[in-house]
């Protein structure tokens, strides 16, 4: 289902009241790894790009498999935990994409 559109006020209004709501329940806005996490996360993922690279050889093959692990690495976040981390998810495309 989409959403309908919001004017800019009735946005803002949205945004003030979820920051209102997780200040008074004490709750975190935004939740992110450790750095230390997060860069083994990522570094992990461009290291298996990179074997992927050595492994198939073949530009068509590589693009093929980069852009099925990018599909299978967003189906692992969205398929996850509704809070799932967003910015390993991200560096790890990236990394992956660019071998």
């Amino acid at each position: 289902m989409v959403c309908p559109p919001l004017s800019g006020i009735e946005l803002h209004g949205f945004m003030i009241s979820q920051l209102l709501r997780a200040a008074q329940r004490g709750q975190a806005t935004i939740a992110t790894y450790s750095d230390f996490l997060e860069t083994l996360w990522i570094g992990l993922w461009v290291f298996g790009g990179g074997l992927v690279g050595v492994w198939v050889r073949g530009a068509w093959r590589f693009s093929l498999v980069v852009f099925l692990g990018t599909l299978g690495l967003g189906g692992v976040a969205v398929g996850g935990d509704p809070q799932w981390y967003v910015d390993p998810l991200c560096g790890s495309c990236f990394g992956v994409g660019s071998q």
